[in-house]
């Protein structure tokens, strides 16, 4: 099944890096064209205006255009949605491995991510804790891309279902608390279409926070600056 996560939003434009991930946790990491990626938001900086919604706005928005409909996660996909709300807005409460340098070495790179429990600690890590208010929807009026293109699984039914959907369904993961979002299935246009709609403040614009670079990247996809 395809994910979304605007966290990781187009590996080559939207980051200034993206880990690529297997089974045994973080295995690589790609340096984008930083210099390229700092030009764009700047410029975007200069002409984005200020055009916030809350959260809650983006929920109910996500209903009433999409006729969304709650969507019961298996416990197995809850925790996995904890774990990327922890890893993406509470790494504090992770016991990390020392920072690496500027530059560092494929080695000191290797010998990081060997050393680097994050992914296991955040597994674990209670989501009470935390105060998590987890949430999922089906967009029944949305074809997924794997519908879409047809794409056909060769492989053996399980003989216990280990997923709440199929590939033809479109499912959007939130939490309230960290405002993350996901799309499964849906691609990048329903992303998009939910990034626009939320927009950002100006403290995002001024700071170029990761809202802001999604965004920005939303706006230039759908209407180059």
């Amino acid at each position: 099944m395809s994910f979304f996560n605007i966290n990781f939003k187009n590996k080559k434009e939207a980051g200034s890096f993206g880990i690529i991930g297997g089974a045994d946790g973080p295995t690589a990491i790609f340096i984008a064209k930083k210099k390229e990626q700092d030009e764009f938001l700047s410029q975007a900086a200069e002409q984005i205006a200020p055009c916030e919604r809350t959260f809650k706005q983006l929920e109910e928005y996500l209903v009433e255009k999409y006729q969304a409909v709650p969507h019961t996660l298996l416990p197995h996909e809850l925790n996995s949605l904890k774990v990327n709300v922890i890893m993406n807005h509470f790494g504090d409460v992770l016991d990390k491995p020392a920072p690496l340098g500027k530059n560092p070495t494929e080695e000191e790179l290797k010998e990081y991510f060997k050393n680097d429990t994050s992914f296991l600690q955040a597994r674990e890590y209670p989501a009470e804790k935390l105060g998590l208010e987890m949430k999922a929807y089906r967009l029944p009026g949305i074809e997924s891309e794997i519908k879409h293109k047809k794409v056909l699984r060769h492989k053996k039914q399980p003989a216990v279902r280990n997923s709440s959907y199929t590939d033809e369904d479109v499912i959007v993961e939130m939490e309230m608390k960290s405002e993350y979002l996901c799309a499964i299935n849906g691609g990048g246009e329903v992303m998009d279409d939910l990034l626009l709609y939320r927009g950002v403040s100006e403290k995002d614009i001024k700071e170029k926070s990761t809202r802001f670079i999604a965004y920005a990247y939303a706006l230039k996809h759908n209407y180059p600056l």
